[in-house]
Order: C-alpha cells, then sequence, then structure tokens
C-alpha cells in the first residue's frame, strides 16, 4: 500500500513538473519581445545629459534663492534686508538655507556629471566628451567645496553605478589637489578635430580652446586660493594656467544664455529677484533692493562711527555703548546729517 502510495505522488510530481515547464516556456515565448518598449531608451544620450547637467548646475529656484541670494548673498553685503527670514545678513544660522546648495548640488549636479565620467572614460573616440565633462565636473566641486569645506568627492555620485550610497567626506585639501589635477590633465587632453557635444554644449558650442581657456582660468582661481595655505603648488599650478592660456576677454567667458519661458529655461537668480524680492511693482518701493540701497546711504555716518568705535576700544565698549538710547540718538543724529545733506544738494 505504502508503496503504491509513493508510485502516485511520483507520477503526480512529475505531472506537475512537466505542465509547468510547458506553461513557463509557452508564457516566455516572444515575452521579453512583447514588452519592451521600442521608443524608450535603453542608455543615456549623452548629449541631453550634459545639456540636463549646465542648466541644473546654473542653478533651481530652490537654492538659487535660499543659499546664494537670502544667505550667502546676504553675508557678503551683496543684499541687506529688514525681512526676518533674509538670515545671511543678520549672521543668524539657518540649516534650511545653508544646506540649500548642498542638497540640490549633490542631486542635480553630481550625479549626472559622474554618469557622463563613467559612460565616457577610457573611449578614445569620446575623449573630448570626457574631458569637457571633467572639467565642469571640477568646477562643481570647487563650488562645493569652496562653500562647506570637506564634503564627498572621491565617491559621491555613486550610488546608482557603484552602490556607495553613504560616500566618505573627503579633506578640502585633498580635493582641491585633485581638481587642480583634475584640470591639468583634461585641459591638455582636449583634442583638436574630435567630436565633443556640439550644440547640446550650450556654454561653448564645444569650442575646444575655450574650453581649455575655462579650465586654465578656473586653475588659476583655484591656485591663487591656495596662496595662503600651499604656497608650492599655488605658484606651481599658478604658472601652468598661465602658461596653458586662460580666458582673453568678454567671448571667453562660461555663460549660460537664459530664456524667460518656463523655469527650465529662465535664469532664476534673476527671476527670484524679479518676482519675489525686488518686484517694484507689486511691493511698491519698499522692495529689498531699494531698502538696501537706503541702509547703506542713510546709515553709512553710523557704520563708519561703529568701526572706528570697535578698533579704538575694542567689542566690550562697542557692546556697552551702543546700548538702545545711545542707538535711537545715533539714529535721530544720522537721519537729520543725511536729510540736510540732500536738501543741499537740491
Amino acid at each position: 500500500m505504502i508503496r503504491y502510495i509513493k508510485q502516485k505522488r511520483g507520477l503526480m510530481l512529475t505531472g506537475m513538473l512537466t505542465a509547468a515547464s510547458m506553461l513557463v516556456s509557452s508564457c516566455d515565448d516572444g515575452f521579453v519581445d512583447m514588452n519592451t518598449n521600442p521608443n524608450a531608451l535603453t542608455s543615456p544620450v549623452l548629449e541631453n545629459v550634459f545639456t540636463y547637467n549646465i542648466v541644473k548646475t546654473a542653478g533651481t529656484g530652490y537654492e538659487n534663492h535660499r543659499a546664494n541670494l537670502i544667505y550667502c548673498g546676504a553675508i557678503v553685503q551683496h543684499f541687506a534686508s529688514l525681512n526676518t527670514y533674509w538670515s545671511g545678513d543678520k549672521y543668524l544660522s539657518n540649516v534650511e538655507y545653508y544646506s540649500a546648495y548642498f542638497d540640490t548640488g549633490y542631486q542635480n549636479q553630481v550625479k549626472e556629471i559622474e554618469q557622463i565620467i563613467s559612460l565616457t572614460k577610457g573611449d578614445n573616440n569620446l575623449v573630448n566628451k570626457y574631458n569637457i565633462a571633467r572639467i565642469w565636473r571640477a568646477y562643481i566641486y570647487s563650488r562645493m567645496t569652496d562653500l562647506y569645506g570637506d564634503v564627498p568627492y572621491s565617491q559621491a555620485g555613486q550610488g546608482y553605478l557603484n552602490n556607495v550610497y553613504s560616500p566618505k567626506y573627503d579633506k578640502q585639501s585633498a580635493i582641491y589637489a585633485d581638481l587642480l589635477n583634475e584640470l591639468d590633465q583634461a585641459s591638455t587632453s582636449l583634442a583638436a578635430g574630435k567630436d565633443a557635444y556640439g550644440t547640446a554644449d550650450p556654454i561653448y558650442a564645444s569650442d575646444i580652446t575655450k574650453w581649455k581657456r575655462f579650465a586654465n582660468s578656473l586653475m588659476l582661481r583655484l591656485g591663487m586660493r591656495l596662496t595662503k595655505v600651499d604656497a608650492a603648488s599655488a605658484q606651481t599650478y599658478v604658472k601652468k594656467a598661465i602658461a596653458g592660456g586662460v580666458m582673453q576677454s568678454n567671448d571667453d567667458i562660461a555663460k549660460l544664455k537664459h530664456y524667460d519661458t518656463n523655469d527650465n529655461n529662465r535664469n532664476l537668480d534673476g527671476n527670484t529677484l524679479k518676482t519675489q524680492e525686488y518686484d517694484a511693482a507689486n511691493l511698491k518701493g519698499k522692495a529689498n533692493s531699494k531698502l538696501s540701497k537706503r541702509l547703506l546711504i542713510s546709515f553709512r555716518n553710523l557704520r563708519i562711527l561703529v568701526c572706528l568705535i570697535s578698533q579704538l576700544y575694542g567689542r566690550g565698549m562697542l557692546t556697552h555703548l551702543l546700548s538702545l538710547q545711545v542707538l535711537i540718538r545715533l539714529f535721530r543724529k544720522v537721519f537729520r546729517t543725511d536729510m540736510t545733506t540732500r536738501l543741499s544738494k537740491r
């Protein structure tokens, strides 16, 4: 009886396996071809990715407004405002603002340029595409490390390519050394007569001479920024940059022409200033541009006085003197002096 049951079980398993194999083979017949979209790309188009990367490196509305304008731009006094959300001119910490460029830079700039590098490296037919991408990559990372110091570099942008999802932070000194080396190698490896990105290059239209000048000019900039920390390297690369040929005129400037059609084409620095911060028609003369100009003109005597007190008596004395009562008196005096000056000029 047991033997009979085992025989039946064996026959049933054999039948099931046979049926399953027939089912699989019949379902797989033409299945892949049937479900392949003939209009979909199976590999990236380098020209499209490069153009996209250039445009995104020029900036999006997010980091342009937060990191560039109301934080960094205000820190260096290019802008000033009494609006509380403008943090840079008041030296207030705002993590959303100062992290904006970091967040979008690695997402929109680093990822694509690293992909282009990986797709063009080692292919002699793509030597110009590879080296132009290396130069642009150096520009991207130079802005990143100048703003944040130690940042992900050697492993950055490798999540999709090599499954590196937690890249290490590299020292700024190591990043600078590699950027300068990359610029040196890339600029000298560009080959005249070989294809590049053509009209998909919105900056130089693949003009190899201009890309070399851009690379050497960027090398000169980075070299000069090393003068206080590594004079020997600074001298080496500054001399290389000048010998290689830097920008000669405004025709060599690396610029991206924008069109006021949509946010993919607009200059989002200018668009943000026009529509959100400095639109005189909507803000009726109370925009930040006029406010900052008024501050610089009306308070110029006060700023000189503050600097003088600080230099002569130190910050402690400055803090003691600039009480609310003293400030009110100074403001009144400055406004009276400024108004008298304006009236006398009329």
